[in-house]
């Protein structure tokens, strides 16, 4: 299976209150019908707080036959932006996140595991 061409209609910027607006297109490119999970991720690039390097922030279940190919739109939520402060607040930090979606974690090591060739697909965005 393949994960590929993330786009964000949200046109590269997002403005506080906004959703993410997101669609994926997956590729059962597999010999069998397949029933799989894709899962989106977030990272803020800098912080100023130290946060996780990524955060599951949504989940789509998406069944394809052998050979189907489809488009997957999913909205995320605004609240998977904020960061928490030192003193357990929750706030808003403007600056550049990127967004991955895919079958597994956004890392080398993961994706090793699955032993998917195009399992992961990011697009970047700014926070304003």
């Amino acid at each position: 299976m393949e994960v590929t061409n993330l786009t964000l209609y949200n046109q590269g910027v997002i403005s506080l209150g906004q959703s993410i607006q997101t669609e994926v297109t997956v590729e059962n490119t597999g010999s069998m019908d397949e029933n799989e999970v894709i899962k989106f991720y977030i990272r803020d690039i800098p912080s100023k707080t130290r946060v996780p390097r990524h955060s599951l922030c949504g989940m789509q279940r998406v069944s394809l036959s052998k050979g189907e190919k489809k488009s997957i739109r999913y909205t995320i939520p605004e609240e998977v932006l904020q960061v928490i402060g030192d003193d357990g607040v929750r706030y808003y930090e403007p600056g550049e996140f990127i967004l991955y979606a895919g079958l597994c974690q956004p890392d080398e090591y993961s994706q090793k595991l699955m032993g998917y060739q195009r399992c992961v697909d990011e697009a970047r965005f700014v926070l304003e």
